[in-house]
């Protein structure tokens, strides 16, 4: 009798949370500008600018801040012209009010990441790959893209909902405690490779169209973040793309390079004729 009783308890509460769950997808689905993606946020954006403090304030804390030289300040000027350009996609995504600012570590990792508070941190060991001005402006828009489409918010959601997913299927395939467990690992994994990963191959993607525009707009040739790929494909091994978080710098590339004559129409048109000057960076 108390068994039938806990088992009866337990699936009203399933239910109940599935039900909220539901309510919640339903409430929280919104579209990323230009993508016309869907995508789902049970985050606001002062939640995700809140994080996105803290998480920088850790990464800080244990990496040397370089503070002077050639790779810092083309850093400044690139970030900042590419910030102005997005301040209308920031503002409409309530991030208008973001006080940016641009870091450079030392550390020889090839990479580069944004919080969505608004500070953007590129790595020392990227320069070089990066090789010039408009290099830079290719990995500064697709950070800064980052935020407009709210990349970060929308990776928090999809692990809550994965988490409260998981959950619900783990206890709905058995009431015993043992064999649940063992379900939730299994279901666990596989929620890792059928859909975050999958999602986060989507948000590269969408920066890399997004920040494209953006350096475009800023009078940057897009086709410099085609090339930042060929480099970077060069530079690195990538993992077969299924298997990354990441595109392959070939795939990258390759869709950059198909939306070309896109991207250009978007420069003014001035820097159509002459782009801005590329300035070697890292050591060129």
């Amino acid at each position: 009798m108390v068994a039938d009783q806990a088992r009866g308890v337990c699936s009203s509460v399933r239910m109940a949370v599935a039900v909220i769950v539901l309510s919640l997808c339903l409430m929280a689905c919104q579209t990323v500008p230009e993508t016309e993606r869907e995508q789902l946020l049970l985050t606001s954006p002062d939640l995700e600018k809140a994080l996105g403090d803290q998480a920088f304030s850790q990464v800080m804390r244990s990496h040397q801040e370089i503070v002077e030289g050639q790779d810092y300040e083309t850093l400044q000027r690139v970030g900042r012209r590419i910030v102005s350009v997005a301040q209308p996609e920031l503002a409409a995504r309530g991030f208008g009010d973001l006080e940016w600012s641009f870091h450079l570590i030392d550390d020889d990792t090839a990479n580069a990441f944004v919080v969505p508070s608004g500070q953007v941190v590129f790595f020392q060991g990227i320069m070089p790959i990066l090789e010039n001005e408009a290099g830079v402006a290719a990995v500064m828009g697709h950070e800064v893209a980052h935020v407009i489409a709210r990349h970060g918010g929308e990776r928090i959601s999809q692990r809550l909902l994965v988490s409260s997913g998981t959950l619900l299927a783990a206890s709905a395939l058995s009431d015993d405690p043992d064999e649940g467990e063992r379900w939730l690992g299994a279901l666990g994994l596989a929620a890792l490779f059928a859909m975050e990963m999958p999602y986060s191959r989507t948000h590269e993607s969408e920066a890399d169209y997004l920040g494209t525009r953006l350096m475009a707009k800023a009078g940057y040739d897009p086709e410099e973040a085609v090339r930042v790929w060929e480099r970077m494909e060069a530079a690195t091994l990538s993992l077969p793309a299924f298997l990354s978080s990441h595109p392959t710098s070939r795939s990258r590339r390759d869709a950059l390079e198909a939306d070309l004559p896109v991207f250009r129409e978007l420069m003014p048109d001035a820097d159509k004729q002459s782009p801005v000057p590329v300035k070697g960076v890292g050591g060129h």
